[in-house]
């Protein structure tokens, strides 16, 4: 264990080549923290219990690789990058944070968010908000309390797709005040207290396709609020109780070869 309270502390205009391999237990703050500060590689470290998040990322800090890193009961996010741009996030793997797995936030910008393993987030599992994803793509998100993946205030992302979303208590795959170019190829597996699979609400998609829903409370696809959807085609309602649900003033131009089975 580091003997400062945030585990591993890189500040101030600091420069990193690379911060690999470390093992960070009972922090009293965060495990790894860079604020203002550039690092080109943060890899396979472990990070178990630390009083706050497990890595954070803030004050427009710039990391080019945030991969391979494990981070277990962090008593709030697993990952928090704030205000930052990160080149890519990816086979990164947290478990029980009390709160999002990973958090994406304040005018952040991260290019590839993919193959990540989110495992009993107290909230969200991938939490995107007044930021924007390039991708977020083959991630395995299992039991949040929330959402699977959240999307939310004015956030962007070009493409949504290949994820994984287990046993979400809400909705697996949630867009709010945001705009999406594809979220397609997504299988979203839910539980007899998951509502719906796919909710879109006073935002832009301009294409839904391909996507696997199984067992909601409510609906499969539910698009309110204003929300424009160009196309929603080829995907997969099995025991929902409606699949597709269009309210309150939106528009789904297309609707193509969607079925339930």
């Amino acid at each position: 264990t580091s003997p400062s309270s945030k585990g591993i502390e890189i500040v101030s205009g600091a420069k990193v080549t690379k911060l690999a391999s470390n093992i960070i237990k009972n922090s009293s703050l965060s495990g790894i923290y860079i604020v203002s500060s550039d690092v080109t590689s943060v890899k396979e470290n472990t990070i178990k219990s630390p009083s706050t998040q497990g890595v954070i990322i803030a004050s427009s800090s710039k990391v080019g690789a945030l991969s391979s890193n494990t981070v277990k009961n962090s008593k709030s996010q697993g990952i928090y990058i704030s205000g930052s741009d990160v080149t890519s996030a990816k086979k990164n793997t947290v478990v029980s944070p009390i709160s999002q797995g990973i958090a994406i936030v304040y005018s952040s910008r991260v290019g590839e968010v993919s193959s990540n393993t989110v495992k009993k987030s107290k909230s969200a599992g991938l939490y995107i908000s007044s930021s924007d994803v390039t991708e977020a793509v083959k991630n395995t998100i299992t039991s949040p309390a929330s959402y699977g993946i959240e999307i939310v205030s004015d956030s962007q992302a070009d493409e949504v797709s290949l994820n994984i979303i287990n046993k979400s208590k809400k909705t697996g795959l949630y867009v709010m005040s945001s705009e999406i170019k594809s979220a397609k190829s997504n299988e979203i597996y839910g539980r007899s207290i998951t509502r719906v699979g796919i909710r879109i609400e006073a935002s832009t998609v301009k294409k839904i396709s391909s996507n696997i829903v199984k067992k909601c409370k409510k609906f499969g696809l539910y698009v309110t609020k204003k929300t424009t959807v160009d196309k929603a085609s080829k995907n997969t309602y099995k025991g929902c109780k409606k699949e597709i649900y269009v309210s309150e003033n939106s528009t789904v131009e297309k609707i193509i070869d969607s079925k339930e089975r």
